[in-house]
């Protein structure tokens, strides 16, 4: 077999099995506020996916709205992504979270297609439901670092209450 076929038939074997893995069924659900989406993966992630600033919004919504409310099982992990620009200076930060919350990974990638610097960025948060009483919340903000006098840009709040199995 030819050395460029061989190869082209490798990277499309690769890539052919990296596609399968990692996926899962995902079972939408109702999004607890407008203007996100909501996606119940099985085996216990929930991804919270928070729009751009301004967009997908109802009319009348502030910054200052930026609050989302889940229920969750006990156990569960949600995957909260949110949206920022590289090249500004602004990165997003969990600023605090309750007790009954653990950060179990923190990431951040590219969304450009074309891999440009620069370019629209997502930062994700896994963060675990632990078990306990009553609610429990997480902050994000989205600042420049260095700028610790100023006021963050945006600031996202997401409430958690916990959801008992059924089963």
């Amino acid at each position: 077999m030819p050395r460029k076929l061989t190869e082209t038939v490798l990277v499309l074997s690769l890539t052919a099995a990296l596609a399968g893995c990692g996926s899962t069924p995902t079972t939408k659900t109702e999004p607890p506020s407008p203007g996100h989406e909501l996606q119940d993966h099985s085996g216990g992630m929930v991804v919270l996916a928070i729009p751009a600033a301004g967009s997908g919004s109802e009319a009348g919504t502030s910054a200052d709205d930026d609050t989302y409310s889940l229920q969750v099982p006990v156990g569960a992990q949600v995957e909260v992504t949110l949206p920022f620009q590289a090249g500004t200076g602004y990165s997003w930060a969990l600023a605090s979270h309750s007790d009954g919350l653990s950060l179990v990974n923190t990431s951040t990638r590219s969304m450009s297609k074309d891999g440009r610097t620069g370019g629209p960025m997502q930062a994700t948060y896994i963060l675990r439901l632990n078990p306990g009483d009553g609610s429990d919340n997480a902050i994000f903000k989205l600042a420049r670092p260095w700028e610790t006098e100023e006021e963050p840009a945006r600031t996202v709040k997401v409430d958690f209450s916990r959801k008992t199995r059924q089963g």
